[in-house]
């Protein structure tokens, strides 16, 4: 599986499609796969919300803050439980 350095080099998109692995898997423990799951629907809420894109660039830039929250998110959980 991917190491920390690999998994911040990816894009959310990824991040989400291995968020989702996790939240489907049976090894996975109820609470990380909780917080998988979660990441992944407010992935998808941050997609939608930013189509067609924001015509406020102070909207835009907070958007895309919160998208880099949510990277490190992943990246943090996906890193402690893929094996």
């Amino acid at each position: 599986m991917p190491t920390k350095e690999e998994l911040e080099r990816m894009d959310l998109t990824q991040l989400a499609v291995l968020c989702q692995k996790v939240a489907e898997s049976p090894t996975a423990s109820g609470e990380a796969a909780d917080q998988a799951r979660s990441m992944k629907q407010e992935w998808t809420l941050l997609i939608h919300a930013t189509t067609p894109p924001l015509p406020d660039l102070k909207e835009q830039k907070a958007r895309e803050a919160e998208m880099e929250r949510l990277k490190r998110r992943m990246v943090s959980l996906l890193a402690a439980v893929l094996p």
